[in-house]
């Protein structure tokens, strides 16, 4: 199926419930179709929001209606959510002249709800937020939304959030009460640098985020996450009590380059966080991803919920040598499906991804009861140190299987502190290691190829 007008039209976010699929995003164009229905644009040459719905008669797909919000100047939607006749938008809008049906909100960001009677729509509220929103979810509790602003305030209906400098990323809570919306909570995150907010997910009171931090300090209610450089994926959890929200827990992932977190799924305690990384390697708790290139791999990973701890049980990366990007996972049972974008060649483990193109579509799947055996660790047998203990030299024997692999050397405290990394392009059958200068103690060696860790404990005299 394709929608669209004569100039720029693009979808930002896609939802599905039972036969029906909903979509959002902005169109610039004089006038844009979804199948019969024609949406007219408010400005001149600027974006307006567009929510559409299809229904998929299992061979084919038709549009069913379209509606349109937005006003003289550029407007989008950037999430969409659904829960029965209920469909709710969240984005970004400028000036003062904003309409989504009967209502007009202020520049900022924004939510709004349709109410789908099956053959039409129509929007029942729209709300305007403090700042722009990245994503929106529907739980039992209420609505969320997740975004970042730059002001040094964001104003959510009675809350007011103070900014610690650059960009903070927003959780805010909205309560439906039908014909209108108001903002019971709103919480913020971030330090002295650039934060974003890209995805949230519910699981009855408990909200979870996703995004990425580049202050060398991130604090998250009373977690505060380190950063290893450039921009850091996170993970965190809040507690939804009605009238207030809180931070219960944070998590990270990444290494000295930008690597980001874009959307999660939950199911039970299993989180399911997706996105790209850049950094040659990125720590993912005790897995560490390879980078296969100099560009963005993607990454699947998954936290398990402790109730007031949260870690990361396994990850994964996929791509290849050029940019590659994640899109939203899903959960069926034990199923993970992911989405994206690669630059082929790619591989997906031993999957590959062949083309000619600068980029392609992906659609991948795995069984989570499986995915923790792809993090091989290998036997003490098949690699070692030699000597160990050591004084001022040691040296790594390569186990054979991965002689010539991109691999990545890091040694680490016993206080999990890294002290020393080297990237290598072709694993050689021994590496010597200069170990003079560390302090006497116990250290942990790692050697990390794409889907396995060899970790290995070295004692300094």
């Amino acid at each position: 199926m394709r929608a669209g007008g004569s100039t720029n039209d693009f979808p930002q976010a896609i939802t599905l419930a039972g036969s029906s699929i909903y979509m959002t995003g902005a169109f610039s164009s004089p006038t844009c179709a979804f199948g019969s229905n024609t949406l007219t644009n408010a400005g001149n040459a600027t974006q307006d929001v567009f929510v559409a719905k299809l229904t998929d008669a299992g061979s084919t797909g038709a549009f069913v209606w379209a509606q349109r919000g937005g006003g003289s100047q550029n407007d989008s939607a950037n999430g969409i959510c659904v829960s029965g006749p209920n469909v709710y938008i969240a984005g970004s809008c400028s000036g003062l002249d904003v309409v989504f049906g009967t209502t007009t909100v202020a520049g900022g960001g924004f939510a709004a709800k349709l109410v789908d009677a099956g053959a039409s729509a129509a929007f029942a509220w729209a709300q305007r937020t403090g700042a722009s929103a990245n994503a929106v979810a529907v739980g039992s509790g209420g609505v969320y939304l997740v975004g970042n602003f730059v002001s040094s305030t964001a104003v959510f209906g009675a809350t007011t959030l103070t900014n610690a400098g650059g960009n903070d990323v927003f959780v805010a809570k909205l309560t439906d009460s039908g014909t209108g919306a108001t903002f019971p909570w709103a919480v913020r995150a971030g330090g002295a640098g650039v934060e974003a907010g890209f995805g949230v997910a519910v699981s009855g009171t408990d909200v979870y985020i996703t995004g990425s931090f580049a202050s060398s300090t991130c604090t998250f209610g009373t977690s505060t996450l380190l950063n290893a450089g450039g921009q850091d994926a996170y993970v965190a959890k809040l507690t939804d009590s009605g009238s207030s929200g809180a931070f219960v827990w944070a998590d990270r992932l990444g290494g000295t380059g930008n690597d980001y977190g874009f959307a999660l799924a939950v199911q039970g305690p299993n989180v399911y966080v997706s996105g790209s990384f850049s950094s040659p390697t990125a720590d993912a708790g005790a897995t560490t991803l390879v980078n296969a290139g100099t560009g963005y791999d993607l990454f699947l990973a998954r936290l398990t919920n402790a109730g007031l701890s949260g870690g990361i049980a396994w990850a994964l990366r996929a791509g290849g040598a050029g940019n590659d990007y994640a899109g939203s996972p899903a959960v069926i049972g034990t199923g993970v499906y992911l989405g994206g974008s690669v630059a082929p060649p790619a591989s997906f483990g031993s999957l590959p991804v062949m083309g000619t193109s600068a980029s392609v579509g992906f659609l991948a799947s795995l069984n989570d009861a499986t995915a923790l055996a792809t993090n091989t660790l290998f036997e003490k047998s098949q690699w070692g140190l030699s000597p160990n203990p050591a004084h001022s030299s040691t040296c790594i024997v390569v186990p054979q299987a991965i002689v010539g692999l991109k691999g990545a050397l890091i040694i680490s405290d016993a206080l999990g502190r890294q002290v020393r990394s080297e990237l290598m392009l072709s694993l050689p059958s021994a590496v010597p290691l200069a170990v003079s200068g560390l302090p006497r103690g116990l250290y942990f060696v790692r050697l990390v190829v794409p889907g396995q860790t060899l970790t290995q404990r070295l004692l300094l005299d």
